[in-house]
């Protein structure tokens, strides 16, 4: 299913009412030399995710979501429809979805709602395909080096069509085939990917290894100014994105989150031994033979899910310049161009992820400004920056919410489900996200497995043994199926290539909840109106007819045993006095923030003993990590409730 060609504008967004037809516009003009990209770049874009994505995500992404490059290597030309009013040049034959073979394909910037192929060329290397016929003669459609660019949307849900039940749905490679048509290479074999450093001599193309190539496979655009990268090409395809589409932005936000590259650094240290050889596992051969281990963080995500904590940029996310001093204050993931030189050249930073299972509620307030893209991922604000001019070939992504140098929460961050100490986000009135995560869940974990393993004859125990977590259908849990795509051997004993290929690994759910349910919960549990009724019924202050409950399930609270309202907190009194007998002279910001993490349910009794300094945990013994505080006008507007 895809979305309609011409989009529909509603009245909620007047300036985009006329913006399908300027990019029409826009893409009937080939770039010159003289072409004014500041045109092309955003100024302020603002997208607002919903609750429903329907139709096949691998489609809608390959469909409406504009990419440089057409996943080409950056080719001169978008290798898609011929431009029949130019002379024909020497840049290849036609692509195949145009008869044409006379004229040369444009350098225009590749959108495959427009008929330029990618779709194609993704579904190729997903079902194991490398070349088809064009012209006449076999072209590959998409090398090794090229695979850093695909969407990492490589799933499609068949349970419709197959019959499956409503808890386990069947995942399979887009184009349904896995027999790989080229013997010798693997569709994804990291390990074979190719250097993308091109060196000109008059017109004379090199590659860093020294090998000729010819012109359409050059690293960049002709017609493109110097400062713009591949990298940067990002934000001139945003600004072709519709901007009245929440679909469009959310799926364009997995995709390109799908396909960055991530170095691990477990230890949290900043030295030059932080990303350790055995924290990266990036060996092809070793994940041919041992399959379980597709899912190691080195991918960029914990149990299937992508915990953007863990996972920082090469030299940190803040540099002062080129050559700048590292830093890694604040962890973050970041995109390499394969430009390496020196004592780096071991580090294979074009791999990619595999496909990541994301929900329609991951992902939520994005906004594009000058050279920054933020959006709200889960408990994490997440922001992209330096599109325009990335320095050192970097772009940077920082997250704020957990600080990988601090022990406890480096402790959070590595926890087999972080997500069972997390204990809500919301967006203050600045636009900021702030979070508050609860250590104890990620204890009582520990606690549990420890237990398993002492019982158990199992070397390790694994996240699988514990308990369904209440978050985890926010979260929506994914793993990886690897039974499903083990490689097959044939009877002399040589690897059958059907299914070898790190990308048809892919990452399914491991409970698939309808749409239906799973907006009705999302709703109810974000309506302003349940959260109003439910703190008032344990705050002691709704006089309606219902039934008042004692008090929720919550931690101890940091303020004392659950009794009073916030108007006592705020006045210092507190519940039972807990106030008074602080020493710690608090503010009525910081005593509202840390009383109502008292409020919030508790998803485990869980192992207390442990210590933690963080705010809010000021006078208790309650281990919170406090990631932000509500504003005095946000804590006073709640007391007015």
């Amino acid at each position: 299913a895809a979305l309609p060609d011409k989009v529909k504008y509603g009245k909620e967004n007047e300036f985009a009412a006329n913006e399908y037809e300027r990019f029409n516009q826009k893409l009937t003009v080939a770039p010159t030399q003289g072409t004014n990209w500041s045109h092309f770049s955003p100024t302020l874009s603002r997208f607002s995710t919903g609750f429903n994505l329907v139709g096949s995500v691998l489609d809608q992404v390959l469909d409406y979501v504009p990419w440089i490059g057409n996943g080409y290597r950056y080719g001169n030309n978008h290798r898609g429809v011929d431009d029949i009013t130019a002379p024909q040049t020497s840049a290849g034959s036609s692509s195949g979805i145009s008869t044409n073979t006379s004229g040369s394909r444009s350098s225009l910037p590749t959108f495959s709602n427009i008929g330029v192929g990618l779709k194609a060329n993704v579904k190729a290397t997903l079902g194991g395909s490398q070349t088809m016929i064009t012209g006449g003669s076999p072209r590959r459609t998409l090398d090794q080096a090229n695979l850093q660019l695909w969407t990492g949307a490589g799933w499609r849900n068949d349970k419709a069509s197959s019959g499956q039940s409503d808890d386990h749905t069947k995942f399979t490679s887009a184009t349904g085939m896995g027999q790989q048509e080229q013997s010798g290479t693997s569709a994804g074999n990291p390990d074979s990917l190719k250097q993308d450093k091109i060196s000109k001599s008059g017109d004379s193309l090199t590659t860093q290894d020294g090998n000729a190539m010819e012109q359409q496979e050059a690293t960049n655009y002709t017609n493109l100014p110097p400062n713009l990268t591949p990298t940067a090409d990002w934000p001139n395809a945003l600004s072709f994105t519709n901007k009245n589409n929440a679909q469009r932005a959310q799926l364009f936000l997995r995709g390109l989150l799908g396909s960055i590259p991530v170095l691990v650094n477990k230890s949290g240290q900043d030295d030059n031994s932080k990303f350790k050889a055995e924290d990266q596992k990036w060996s092809y051969t070793d994940l041919q033979s041992d399959q379980t281990k597709l899912n190691l963080p080195a991918y960029g995500e914990v149990n299937g899910l992508l915990n953007p904590a863990l996972v920082e940029t090469y030299f940190g996310n803040t540099r002062a310049s080129g050559s700048g001093s590292n830093t890694t204050s604040s962890p973050g993931i970041g995109f390499k161009i394969p430009e390496q030189s020196g004592t780096n050249t071991t580090s294979k930073a074009v791999l990619i992820t595999p496909g990541l299972a994301w929900t329609p509620q991951d992902v939520g307030n994005l906004v594009v400004s000058g050279t920054t893209v933020s959006f709200q991922l889960g408990g994490w604000l997440v922001t992209f920056t330096d599109f325009v001019k990335p320095r050192a070939g970097y772009l940077g992504l920082q997250l704020s919410g957990l600080d990988a140098s601090d022990s406890d929460q480096r402790e959070l961050i590595w926890a087999p489900r972080p997500w069972a100490a997390f204990r809500g986000s919301w967006v203050n009135r600045l636009g900021r996200v702030e979070s508050v995560w609860d250590l104890k869940g990620v204890w009582a974990d520990q606690a549990q497995l420890a237990a398993q393993a002492a019982t158990s004859s199992a070397t390790t125990a694994t996240g699988a043994t514990l308990p369904e977590h209440p978050n985890a259908l926010a979260y929506q849990i994914s793993y990886t199926d690897k039974d499903s795509y083990k490689a097959s051997t044939q009877g002399s004993g040589q690897t059958n290539s059907q299914n070898n290929s790190l990308y048809l690994h892919l990452i399914k759910p491991k409970k698939v909840e309808s749409t239906t349910q799973l907006d009705q919960g999302l709703k109810n549990l974000l309506d302003p109106n349940q959260v109003r009724t439910k703190l008032r019924q344990s705050f002691g202050t709704d006089h309606s007819t219902q039934p008042q409950p004692q008090s929720l399930k919550t931690t101890t609270p940091v303020f004392g045993a659950m009794s009073g309202n916030l108007g006592s907190v705020l006045s210092g009194g507190g519940a039972g006095g807990a106030g008074s007998t602080n020493s710690v002279d608090l503010s009525p910001v910081e005593k509202v923030s840390g009383w109502l993490v008292g409020q919030l349910p508790s998803t485990s009794d869980g192992n207390t003993s442990s210590t933690n300094n963080l705010a809010p945990n000021t006078n208790t013994g309650n281990d919170v990590v406090g990631v932000g505080r509500l504003s005095e006008s946000n804590a006073a507007k709640m007391n007015d409730d």
